[in-house]
């Protein structure tokens, strides 16, 4: 698997969220307007999990900056992020995705924390994603 084009595919898949659209990078961009979707790298490669250069697995995330912590509006899109189905779910969207890059990509666990940024506080949701493909 390559890891650029990975990232990318990525991103265009969680672009198609109708709130996030346009606003998805597949790398970690150092500016951006809530909402807004960035690809993190992988903390972990696990190469060749099956006999010779087979299957490889990543630990990528997709950090949703959802918008300040402290509105009602804040609660309903970051509902709508991590919801099962919807338009906005990226779970859903991820795993309807037909992939070119790798086998499959899915959500292994969402987790929700404080992001600061200037004086103020935005909600970020952390989608910590499970990716396998093979080996080149």
């Amino acid at each position: 698997m390559n890891l650029e084009l990975v990232m990318d595919e990525i991103a265009q898949a969680v672009d198609r969220c109708p709130s996030l659209t346009g606003r998805t990078y597949g790398w970690p961009e150092g500016s951006v307007k809530a909402p807004a979707a960035l690809v993190s790298y992988p903390e972990t490669i696990l190469r060749d999990q099956a006999s010779g250069n087979g299957l490889h697995e990543w630990d990528p995330n997709v950090v949703v900056l959802i918008d300040r912590i402290d509105t009602r509006a804040t609660r309903e899109k970051a509902s709508r992020f991590a919801s099962d189905d919807g338009p906005d779910s990226i779970p859903a969207a991820l795993e309807a995705h037909t992939w070119t890059t790798c086998h499959f990509v899915i959500v292994r666990q969402i987790q929700s924390r404080d992001y600061p940024v200037g004086n103020t506080n935005y909600l970020a949701q952390v989608h910590r994603l499970r990716v396998v493909g093979s080996g080149s």
